[in-house]
């Protein structure tokens, strides 16, 4: 409660400054942040930004933390050639500190006008919003789509990218390649388990103009660790004997995460005509693990601007596989109850990824003035069964029969002030 008090106030009071903190030649200190409210009508699906959140948004809940957001960032100019960035984020992190709260921390050298290079903790560059995926006031929507935003929860990268720029007459093109390691929650309802991820590889290229961006972006990581939870269930069905599980030992190693690949790729753009603006990103992600299906998803937002004002539609999808735990063939009238969880568990293991919905989003942009805007957005969202990877559900105790993420549509309103100082 003391951390939502600070930000609201925070929040309400930061936007004075139209123009940044503090400037010198060669400091600046500035920030951006969100004091926004959402709420869905499911008892069931509890809204969150992205999966790494373990607090949400249910029916008849009045939720400001999982969608406010204060950050602060300084930038460095040390001479001509090189500069340093330093930004901190609240955003309700699971567990905060100094660790989480940092969202960039790196060196920039720029011999020339072409190359740049960056160590250090920058933004993972794997959408079109990449670099402003924070500041709220940098975007048209109330909530960027989180069928795309939101099943990675990855933020930034510890390691190194070079970026290479080149002009042709009008047309700009940038290649960037880039590899580190990162960490992230993955969540479940009132629960998180850290993940880390490393030997991430990748490459980006966009093809910019005045009034259009295409961006293409390709990315490997290696799976760094295995939770204590997926440990305890492998072993778990390891210890089941196969007449009653059958190849439940090698299920078991094949359910294990560590050393294997997980596969990123993009392709995003922008077009821009006069007062309309045409945004979209769809995204493949694959992987050599049995518990991670090949996910799609995508969107497509048109925008209207007028004055002061926009409105917009957004129109988007996750669609992936499901693992029926039936066509293994158990003989569930065997397992004794510890064993019958640890079906359940299996089961929800190997659907937690395999994200399937539909979301038509509508929405309002009024800029206040020129640091401040007012937002409100309505999302109608249709879940396929074992499809609800992105909401948070209460069912963490399975019962026979019962699907852990039935069918259901969810009608989600947010609204908030975004701003920057």
């Amino acid at each position: 409660m003391k951390k939502l008090i600070v930000l609201i106030f925070s929040c309400l009071a930061l936007p004075l400054w139209a123009t940044p903190l503090w400037t010198t030649d060669n400091v600046e200190y500035s920030g951006f942040g969100t004091l926004g409210v959402v709420g869905t009508d499911s008892d069931f699906y509890g809204y969150r930004q992205d999966i790494s959140q373990a607090d949400g948004a249910f029916k008849h809940d009045i939720d400001f933390n999982s969608v406010s957001v204060l950050g602060l960032q300084l930038d460095l100019n040390i001479n001509k050639k090189m500069g340093a960035v330093y930004q901190t984020v609240y955003q309700d992190q699971n567990d905060l500190s100094v660790d989480s709260a940092t969202r960039m921390a790196f060196l920039r050298h720029s011999p020339n006008a072409a190359w740049s290079f960056r160590a250090g903790r920058t933004a993972v560059d794997l959408f079109l919003l990449t670099e402003y995926r924070d500041v709220g006031f940098a975007y048209t929507w109330a909530q960027p789509p989180k069928e795309v935003y939101g099943i990675v929860p990855f933020r930034h990268l510890d390691g190194v990218d070079v970026t290479y720029s080149t002009r042709f007459t009008d047309l700009t093109l940038r290649s960037k390649i880039f590899t580190g390691k990162s960490k992230s929650d993955i969540a479940t309802f009132d629960s998180f388990e850290e993940y880390k991820i490393d030997n991430v590889l990748g490459i980006s290229f966009s093809f910019e103009a005045i009034d259009w961006t295409i961006k293409v972006q390709y990315t490997t990581v290696k799976v760094e660790n295995e939770t204590l939870s997926q440990l305890m269930l492998r072993q778990g069905v390891s210890q089941i004997p196969e007449v009653v599980w059958p190849n439940a030992t090698n299920f078991a190693e094949e359910l294990s995460v560590n050393n294997n690949k997980v596969k990123y790729a993009s392709l995003s753009g922008r077009y821009d005509l006069g007062e309309w603006q045409l945004l979209s990103e769809f995204t493949h992600i694959n992987s050599d693990l049995l518990v991670i299906p090949e996910l799609l998803a995508g969107y497509v937002s048109i925008i209207r601007r007028h004055n002061n004002h926009a409105g917009y539609v957004i129109v988007a999808f996750t669609d992936s596989d499901n693992f029926d735990i039936t066509s293994m063939n158990v003989n569930t009238a065997l397992l004794p109850p510890e064993g019958l969880a640890l079906y359940h568990g299996v089961d929800q293991t190997m659907n937690f990824y395999a994200s399937n919905q539909k979301t038509l989003s509508i929405g309002w942009r009024w800029d206040i003035r020129e640091n401040l805007a007012f937002k409100v957005q309505l999302d109608h969202t249709k879940i396929d069964e074992k499809g609800g990877t992105l909401w948070l559900n209460r069912s963490s105790t399975p019962i026979p029969g019962q699907l852990l993420t039935p069918k259901e549509t969810v009608n989600t309103l947010s609204t908030n002030l975004s701003f920057t100082f």
